[in-house]
Formats: structure tokens, C-alpha cells, sequence
């Protein structure tokens, strides 16, 4: 979303954006720790030098995926955790 000019506001734009269909959708309350393991994967895998291997890459990032579902099923419940697991949170794109 991009200010048409100066006098717009974040109502004005949302719904420009809404009526080109564009999805906005309220961030969900576990991304904090989702962002914790991808930096934890980042660490490992770019600045720690272990992403040269693709099978390091593959496990690191099925590793946060399997830490990401056991939180949401200790801190939400199943069906949370179930539909992390079946790609229903999807990145927003605007």
C-alpha cells in the first residue's frame, strides 16, 4: 500500500488496498515466536556458516517447523497447531 498523497490516512489506504482485493488480516499472536525460531535458523544456517549443506538447511528449518507446532499446541491447542501445519497462516502481501 503506497500514500496516494500526503492527507491520506491508514483508513483511507486499508481500504483502497481492500477494494483492489488486497487481504489484510490482523498479524496472529504467535508470530513473536516464530520470528525467534527463523532467527534462531538464520543464526545457525547464514552466520554460523552451516547452510552450505542442503541437508543441514532441510533439517534446521524442519527442526523450527516441529518446535513452531509443539508451541502451538502447548500454548494454543490442536486445531491451532493443525492448521500451522497445513499452511492456513500465510505470509500478508500487499
Amino acid at each position: 500500500m503506497k500514500l496516494v498523497n500526503q492527507s491520506d490516512n491508514v483508513d483511507q489506504v486499508s481500504e483502497q488496498a481492500i477494494n483492489e482485493g488486497v487481504f489484510l488480516r490482523t498479524p496472529v499472536p504467535w508470530i513473536t515466536e516464530w520470528q525467534t525460531l527463523m532467527d534462531q535458523a538464520w543464526t545457525y544456517l547464514i552466520e554460523d556458516g552451516h547452510g552450505t549443506n542442503y541437508t543441514n538447511i532441510y533439517n534446521e528449518l524442519s527442526s523450527m517447523n516441529h518446535s513452531l507446532y509443539e508451541y502451538l499446541l502447548s500454548n494454543y491447542n490442536s486445531t491451532v497447531a493443525q492448521e500451522y501445519e497445513k499452511g492456513e497462516f500465510q505470509p500478508l502481501l500487499v
